[in-house]
């Protein structure tokens, strides 16, 4: 799944601290995505600053990988992210591969 600037949108997810020499192999995995700041509201009130991946480019009809789509839902559920978006992430469309 990738984000999209959208005025308004938000998407569900989790926050990690990680070490400077992961943000760099992370940084080498993700080829043609660029890290980008956001801004987090947690679950237990208050907010954070954290950095994402964003594509800018878009295709119509790109799909997820099932092996992906399954890692997609499997930490949405391991993090108890609300059902309505566990729904979403279930109702994306998969590719092959």
């Amino acid at each position: 799944m990738n984000l999209a600037r959208e005025a308004g949108a938000s998407v569900w997810g989790a926050v990690f601290r990680i070490d400077e020499a992961e943000i760099a192999a992370l940084d080498r995995f993700e080829p043609g995505y660029s890290r980008i700041p956001v801004s987090v509201n947690l679950r237990a009130g208050g907010a954070c600053e954290a950095q994402t991946y964003l594509c800018e480019q878009r295709e119509t009809g790109l799909r997820a990988a099932p092996w992906y789509k399954a890692l997609m839902l499997a930490g949405a559920r391991e993090h108890a992210l609300p059902d309505a978006w566990i729904a979403f992430l279930a109702s994306l469309p998969v590719g092959h591969g």
